[in-house]
């Protein structure tokens, strides 16, 4: 690579404190240059994702399809941003998404194989790393006011991280939850079977979610729910022993906590009340404004349950407003 080049890669590397100049020339030895023309996939679906890659320049889309075909967009990333399928590329599964390129691009890579070797062989690259993937952690905890920045890294220090492959139980009922997870990425659902075996929907959990089971969590009982991850996810759990120890050694978090829960609380009051005194009509219609991204990873058949309503209401309901 020459100097200028060189140059673009370092300023990126030398805005993190983790690093400092001896492990940004070390870093820096292990990408190679990358370029991408309009339109061109940076990552196909069903591939497993290789390359973790910081781009110098241009943008990149990432898309994946839902169940009836549509184009849907989950991610934008531009210039001086690492564009990585996260799942895909640490679980070593099949992307569900493609990264193409809307305009040329230019960046550097770094394989799966040379990251591994960097993470086992200089400790400012794991340093680093984390606080790469932890980026988006933190941006959520920010957008709390109960929060400060000395609190926000208090917290992140307790956390760790947690990745679920499509189809596995994040929660199995009977079991005492022990973990608190923020959902980085990904799509879990929630459910539990009534009295004649059938198995209904109780909850969805997308994107920047906070995922538990409240009442084994907080009674210490066993869950009478599953939770189900039914995409590929990634995200950071915080123990119930943790949780203690940081609501009785910080305030913030005490209110940061509370105020979560008081979400949740409004959240299934106003599911509890819509039950009563809305129509299927009604219920279908506020969740797709409310929760769109349900519709790209949820089954019509849980989607269904979760209403309260049969899959032949459901599909009734959707032709009627397709209609309109």
């Amino acid at each position: 690579m020459n100097g200028f080049e060189k140059t673009a890669l370092a300023q990126f590397l030398s805005k993190w404190p983790q690093l400092n100049n001896v492990a940004i020339a070390a870093i820096e030895l292990e990408f190679h240059r990358k370029e991408l023309a309009k339109g061109e996939l940076f990552l196909k679906a069903g591939k497993v994702a290789d390359e973790y890659l910081f781009l110098e320049q241009g943008f990149i889309r990432s898309y994946l399809f839902d169940t009836e075909g549509n184009e849907i967009t989950m991610n934008f990333y531009s210039k001086d941003e690492m564009v990585f399928e996260v799942a895909s590329f640490f679980q070593r599964s099949p992307s569900q998404e493609n990264f193409e390129a809307t305009t040329d691009c230019t960046g550097w890579v770094l394989t799966y194989e040379k990251l591994n070797h960097l993470f086992h062989t200089l400790p400012e690259f794991r340093d680093f790393g984390r606080a790469i993937l932890v980026k988006g952690f933190i941006s959520f905890l920010s957008k709390w006011p109960q929060l400060n920045n000395v609190a926000i890294a208090a917290i992140e220090l307790e956390f760790h991280r947690k990745e679920l492959a499509k189809g596995e139980l994040f929660l199995k009922a009977g079991k005492v939850a022990d973990e608190y997870l923020f959902l980085e990425q990904g799509f879990i659902r929630s459910y539990l079977f009534d009295t004649e075996g059938n198995e209904i929907t109780m909850n969805f959990y997308s994107k920047d979610e906070m995922v538990f089971e409240v009442a084994s969590f907080f009674q210490r009982s066993p869950s009478q729910e599953n939770f189900e991850a039914t995409t590929d996810c990634v995200g950071w759990v915080l123990t119930y022993e943790k949780l203690n120890h940081l609501f009785h050694t910080l305030p913030e978090f005490r209110d940061f906590g509370r105020a979560i829960l008081v979400k949740g609380f409004i959240s299934f009051k106003l599911r509890t009340l819509a039950m009563i005194n809305k129509t299927a009509e009604e219920r279908y219609e506020l969740l797709l404004k409310s929760n769109p991204t349900i519709f790209q990873h949820a089954s019509l058949k849980h989607i269904a349950s979760y209403l309260g309503i049969t899959d032949t209401s459901l599909s009734r309901i959707r032709k009627l407003l397709a209609g309109k």
